[in-house]
């Protein structure tokens, strides 16, 4: 990352100093005498949150009151309850006593709070993993319950006016998500 700038050179801080042909970049779209210092990934990725305007590594925490609500669900997906879901489609901030609801609308509301310009929703064998991606990083962001899993992909499709029963063909569609104050933010949904 640049640090300074003084007449024709500029100060760059990298954690591999090595990487000569990205140092060589710089100086070529410049047009200036770069002079590279050394620190870690981690103080460098600090910087960077700090000029996007980020927390550094603040994980998204679910609500304990939810978390349990969630739990105690446990909720089966299938056709009724992926209409049940459907109500409030296209509203991040529905009023939804759906637990699903609202952990999908907590998501996307905190994706759009700290500028992520993707989320991604990652079923792991054991978990379900949420990633944004900011400032051009991708970022974990938090774990929900993975009996959440099919029930939020399913809240997900139907946002987007998918086939939440189709699992087998990739989907893509679009939506919007409605936050106050701000114009409505179009989404694509990628299965």
């Amino acid at each position: 990352i640049p640090v300074s700038l003084d007449g024709n050179t500029l100060a760059v801080v990298a954690a591999d100093p090595s990487r000569v042909q990205a140092l060589d970049t710089v100086a070529t779209m410049t047009g200036l005498t770069v002079r590279t210092s050394v620190a870690p990934l981690d103080a460098i990725e600090e910087a960077l949150d700090r000029a996007h305007g980020m927390a550094p590594n603040q994980p998204l925490e679910i609500p304990e009151e939810l978390l349990a609500s969630l739990r105690s669900e446990a909720p089966p997906v299938d056709l009724a309850t992926s209409a049940a879901l459907a109500q409030a489609a296209d509203d991040c901030n529905a009023e939804d006593d759906a637990p699903i609801v609202r952990l999908v609308n907590l998501i996307l509301i905190s994706a759009v709070q700290c500028n992520a310009s993707e989320v991604v929703f990652e079923p792991r064998p054991r978990s379900l993993e949420v990633f944004f991606k900011r400032g051009g990083r991708w970022r974990h962001e938090m774990s929900p319950p993975q009996l959440t899993a099919a029930a939020i992909a399913s809240r997900i499709k139907l946002m987007a006016s998918l086939d939440p029963a189709d699992r087998l063909r990739p989907q893509c569609g679009l939506s919007q998500c409605r936050h106050p104050g701000m114009p409505p933010l179009p989404m694509r949904v990628v299965t």
